[in-house]
């Protein structure tokens, strides 16, 4: 059985303009154990827009990709892909549009 750790932290407006972005952080793998408590993660309102940061992910399966497709084509939300890892060489391959940093996706949000 796998674990995932899942924490969301609200960045501050930048600069005033008003827009507090979410943050939900994942640590761990998510699969198929997990997957049910990952989708109420991001089904929680997030009134700026939401980052997933899959960062310190190990893993992600077809089923988390399938919900991060799903996210990010409704609009208000974005994925951080940082490094080169595994989760970064499957986001790329199923084609999912992501950042490589936190700072790029809030940018993205919240153009200012």
């Amino acid at each position: 059985m796998s674990s995932v750790e899942l924490e969301r932290v609200t960045l501050p407006p930048v600069l005033g303009d008003g827009t507090a972005v979410t943050v939900l952080q994942v640590r761990g793998d998510i699969d198929i154990t997990n997957i049910a408590a990952f989708e109420l993660a991001l089904a929680q309102p997030a009134d700026g827009g939401l980052i997933v940061d899959l960062g310190r992910a190990g893993q992600v399966s077809s089923a988390g990709f399938a919900l991060l497709h799903r996210l990010v084509r409704q609009g208000n939300a974005a994925v951080v892909v940082a490094g080169d890892g595994i989760v970064h060489a499957a986001a790329t391959l199923v084609n999912l549009p992501f950042h490589e940093s936190v700072a790029a996706a809030r940018d993205w949000l919240v153009p200012g």
